[in-house]
């Protein structure tokens, strides 16, 4: 700033003096005397005025350098700079000026070549120094006018050191801005939790930049975040699943349909909110309505009022009652009908029912609209108003069969030799006009929109065209491609039950009195199946015997005593024969040890109950007409077949060839070996479900084929016997066993169904079933004694066994379009699509 005042000082004093000085010169003459016009100091003024101008460009130059020097413009800067200073005239008074110049324009080149430099366009930057020494020679610059540290980084430059990295290129930073940008954007949208975005953005810094170590980690912390949301969404979906478990024990309740007054009208198509007000006006019950001389408008009130209290079936408290709108806008005597007085005396009837009469009486009808109920002029045209629609359509519904670009032609020849094959367009219409050429007339306010993504067709039009909409959908539903969604249940619920209590005497021997020759005791174990076991009672002497030995009550049942063998007390049993039986658990016991006699008393008390439930729910998507298979087994392979054991005919002899053998004393020791299987059968455990739906014309009913088998492994019979040694014998006496001998066979529980049913579209129905029940009551009790009043309880037993079983299957079946979508949908399903 500082020099720029300086000039415009020094310039107009320096010139001011300069040209009095030329014109006080007197002018040239000639050779012969004459004077030449202007003369030298005309030259001398023009000389001066060419260079004040040069002087005035030079300014101009130098004040545009130093506003582009002050924006860090430095290489505009330097260009005016130079300009400047070549520009401006070399003579002595203006020396300092150009020395000034030249200053800045070599602080503005270095500045431009660092500049340069940052950007990696080295040649530049060494060619922006080099133009600075060569300017400086050129103009006479003496050499300590310039600048060190220009020569100094020229030097740098062009020696090629490891001063800067020339390797460096302008792409490559182009590229780490680009790099820079992308992680910075990636890092927002993992903010935001858009993980897939993030991803696509390091990815692309990874394209610019293969070994960036910033966007690896940033995929890292992306897939951390997925494994985090990944976490919850299984823990979701777990919970889902189970839920879903729970749902399905449920008891199938038949589905409300938008018109379930026959199942002729299952299929109409849902008209959103309008469905639910039609639905309400039906259902709400006015118990009594009397009115004398009443206003219109005081008895819609009254009407609305009971609508909300008597909405049961809504469960939203702000959504319960009807919406009643009196419109008298269109009366033809333009006066407020909603203030006609009427008398009306009704009970017992439907809202939809007194509504009517209620309107009629004062002219007027009424009209339901999308969320309330208009009450208007009878004058009024039935179609005035709009409403709005959604409809759920087939994906090809605007696409139908014979839409082309072209006119019904001729018909092909099928034994013509085609030469170029032939490409028909596919005209593609809107919905508006698919519809006006089907006949649904729009007003000017009307409009028919269809949504590709979702498949949903959205119509305004008037309620009498609406009606025309939806016979269009529901034929296009109708004729569309469908699959039947079909599911079998099958609950199975068990619950066993067993009581017992009684108790259990001993009675040793003892005198009979004082005669010491009449002895009396308990009694013998009789037909029992085992004797007294020491195991059974708490109190044994050391003999190893229970105290008081002689049973008084061994004929009570209790413990497996009480029931008789099944299928069930064999099964992964080794002997096949009847085994030991135990009595129930003691709870109590009293004996008398040291007393004349002996006896013992054991209080034997049970009391259990065990439920076994299960339940299958196999769901599968089939077209009408295929057939599905679903298997969910594992293979089990059984022996059908075994060779018996061999035993050895010789023991003893040891041969010695030619038909020689040594005959020596038996050891009592021989080989056997047991049964060996030689056949074996293979059997599909698990559930097998096969159905083959056929749906009917009205696309209500469905026809099934359903074949189901549940089996499953219960355990292994053995048919087989040990061999046994008599020659050695175990310290118990009973003989050794040489091999266990098993020849095992399995025991399956299976559940198989197979019928043909038909079903309507969503409702349940059971196809199979088993109701069970075993019921085992003993009582036992010792003749006489047990008879006895108190005292006779100890000599009675009480068994009750109880086993109830139910088993049943049910099928349930939704028709749906390719979408997913139900063809008949339900008031439910309606209802979710209005909200």
């Amino acid at each position: 700033m500082r020099t720029k005042e300086v000039a415009k000082a020094v310039f107009p004093a320096t010139w001011g003096l300069l040209v009095a000085f030329l014109c006080q010169m007197p002018d040239i003459a000639s050779a012969d005397g004459n004077e030449i016009p202007g003369g030298v100091a005309g030259m001398a003024a023009s000389e001066v005025q060419a260079r004040q101008k040069r002087v005035e460009a030079a300014q101009t130059l130098f004040a545009a350098g130093t506003r582009a020097s002050a924006d860090k413009s430095y290489g505009e800067a330097m260009d005016n700079f130079k300009a400047a200073f070549e520009t401006v005239p070399d003579v002595p008074l203006l020396e300092s000026q150009r020395l000034a110049f030249f200053k800045r324009y070599q602080s503005s080149a270095y500045r431009f070549a660092n500049q340069l430099m940052e950007e990696a366009r080295w040649a530049e930057a060494e060619q922006t120094l080099s133009d600075v020494l060569m300017l400086a020679q050129q103009g006479g610059i003496p050499v300590a006018v310039i600048d060190a540290d220009i020569r100094k980084t020229l030097g740098e430059l062009k020696s090629h050191d490891d001063r800067f990295n020339q390797a460096l290129t302008p792409r490559h930073l182009r590229d780490v801005e680009t790099v820079q940008s992308k992680l910075i954007i990636a890092k927002g949208y993992l903010e935001l939790g858009d993980y897939d975005r993030a991803e696509r953005a390091y990815s692309q810094a990874l394209n610019v930049d293969p070994y960036n170590e910033a966007a690896r980690r940033g995929l890292e912390e992306v897939e951390r975040y997925r494994m985090d949301y990944f976490d919850v969404a299984y823990d979701h979906n777990r919970a889902k699943r189970l839920a879903e478990v729970r749902a399905a024990w449920e008891s199938p309740v038949p589905p409300v349909y938008v018109d379930d007054t026959e199942i002729g009208e299952v299929g109409e198509v849902a008209g959103g909110s309008k469905v639910v007000l039609e639905r309400k006006l039906k259902d709400i019950i006015i118990p009594s309505l009397e009115f004398s001389n009443a206003r219109l408008v005081d008895v819609v009130e009254f009407l609305v009022q009971k609508s909300q209290e008597l909405d049961a079936l809504e469960p939203n408290p702000t959504k319960k009652g009807v919406n009643i709108v009196i419109d008298s806008s269109g009366s033809s005597t333009g006066e407020d009908l909603s203030q006609k007085t009427l008398t009306v005396r009704l009970t017992g009837v439907p809202l939809e029912v007194a509504l009517k009469y209620v309107a009629q009486q004062v002219g007027m009808k009424y009209r339901v609209d999308q969320f309330a109920v208009m009450v208007v002029p009878a004058s009024v045209a039935d179609d005035v108003g709009l409403v709005t629609e959604t409809f759920e359509v087939p994906p090809g519904f605007l696409n139908p069969e014979g839409a082309s670009s072209g006119g019904g032609g001729a018909v092909a020849d099928p034994f013509a030799t085609t030469t170029e094959p032939t490409v028909q367009l596919v005209k593609r219409i809107d919905a508006q006009t698919f519809l006006t050429n089907n006949g649904v007339a729009f007003p000017d306010d009307g409009y028919a929109k269809f949504v590709s993504s979702t498949s949903r067709l959205v119509v305004r039009t008037t309620p009498q065209q609406m009606e025309t909409v939806r016979n269009l959908v529901q034929s296009a539903k109708e004729s569309g491609d469908k699959m039947a969604k079909i599911s079998v249940r099958m609950i199975s619920v068990k619950d066993i039950l067993l009581h017992q209590l009684g108790m259990d005497f001993l009675l040793g021997p003892s005198n009979l009195g004082s005669t010491p020759r009449v002895f009396a005791s308990g009694g013998t174990d009789g037909n029992a199946a085992i004797g007294v076991n020491p195991n059974d009672f708490p109190f044994t002497l050391p003999s190893g015997v229970a105290a008081g030995m002689s049973p008084v009550t061994s004929g009570l049942r209790m413990g497996d005593l009480s029931t008789s063998q099944t299928i069930a007390d064999v099964i992964n049993r080794d002997n096949p024969t009847a085994g030991g039986t135990s009595r129930a658990p003691g709870t109590f016991a009293v004996s008398g040890v040291f007393t004349d006699p002996q006896f013992q008393m054991v209080l034997r008390t049970l009391s259990q109950q065990k439920g076994v439930d299960n339940m299958c729910n196999i769901h599968v998507t089939v077209k009408p007409g295929q057939r599905a298979r679903i298997e969910q087994i594992r293979e089990f392979i059984y022996p059908t077949e075994y060779d018996p054991p061999e035993i050895p005919n010789d023991v003893g002899r040891i041969p010695l060839g030619n038909n020689v053998n040594l005959i020596g004393e038996s050891t009592g020791l021989f080989p056997a070996t047991p049964a060996t299987p030689t056949a074996f059968e293979t059997r599909n455990l698990g559930k097998v479900i096969e159905v083959e739906p056929t749906v009917s014309e009205d696309n209500k009913t469905v026809n099934m084929n359903i074949t189901a088998d549940f089996s499953e492994f219960v355990g292994f019979i053995n048919y087989g016997t040990p061999i046994r040694n008599i020659t050695f014998r175990l310290a118990d006496g009973s003989p050794s066993i040489v091999t266990q001998n098993r020849i095992l066979m399995p025991v399956f529980d299976a559940t198989k169904e197979t019928t043909n049913v038909s079903v309507w579209d969503g409702q349940t129905v059971a196809i199979g079933g088993l109701h069970e029940e075993t019921i085992t009551d003993g009582e036992d009790k010792v003749p006489y004694l047990g008879d006895l009043p108190v005292l006779g309880r100890a000599f009675r037993s009480s068994v009750e066994n109880r086993t109830k079983r139910a088993m049943i299957i049910f099928v349930s079946v939704r028709l749906i379009d390719p979408g997913g979508n139900p063809i008949n949908p339900t008031l439910q399903d309606v209802e979710i699509a209005s909200q």
